[in-house]
Parts: C-alpha cells; structure tokens; sequence
C-alpha cells in the first residue's frame, strides 16, 4: 500500500510509505505512527513513526510569561492580563489568585473586588 500525505498550504503530497506494504495509521500529536511490512511476508512487522511539523520550521516548547496592568489600585481594581509568552501556545487557562473561575483564552481581564496581595498564573 502507497501512502502519501498532503500538505494543505501548499497544495503538495509527499510520499511517507515506499514498497512494502504499510497499515494501521495513527495520528498521535505530530506523529504518524504505522506499521510496515518490508519483507512481504506478512510476519514480520516494523513499526514507523513520521514526525509533522512545516518544512523547515522547529516547534518550540510555551515558556509563559504575562504583563498586568495595572498592578495596584483601589477596588474594585480591573487588570488587564497580557500574554507575552514565547514558543508554541496552543491553549491558556488563567487562575486569578481569588478563587474566581478559570478563564481559558489568551488575553484576559479580571476585576479584583477585595484589596489584597494575588498570584496569577
């Protein structure tokens, strides 16, 4: 079995299988996992693993960082929180420090209605 991928942005296929006959794929995160029979005998079974990423671009691991403005004030206080993290972010969940709800998008704002010391994260 021939197998190919294709890139949706480029409008290109590339082959990711070669003669042998190859089963079983699976997408897990950015791999293609599959299995490959090379021999021809159906017996003997190797494994592949293809990793997806664009050409020629490396994925780089979120390191989190954040602004908030303002950062003291009198209440009830209205900060804006900012998201100024590096690599790849793909999700975000904001915890105030106030027991207040988790919030999951990129850019928040939040009102503090107690006057107090609070750890964002």
């Amino acid at each position: 079995m021939l197998m190919r991928m294709y890139n949706i942005s480029t409008s290109t296929e590339t082959e990711i299988t070669t003669s042998y006959a190859a089963a079983y794929p699976a997408i897990y995160g950015n791999r293609i996992v599959l299995t490959g029979d090379r021999n021809g005998d159906n017996v003997n079974n190797d494994i592949y693993m293809f990793t997806i990423s664009e050409e020629g671009q490396t994925l780089k691991p979120p390191v989190a960082d954040f602004s908030a403005i303002p950062s003291s004030g009198k209440v009830p206080l209205k900060v804006t929180f900012t998201d100024k993290s590096t690599g790849t972010s793909t999700s975000w969940k904001w915890s105030f420090g106030d027991r207040s709800p988790l919030k999951t998008v990129q850019n928040s704002e939040h009102i503090y209605s107690t006057a107090g010391i609070y750890t964002v994260m």
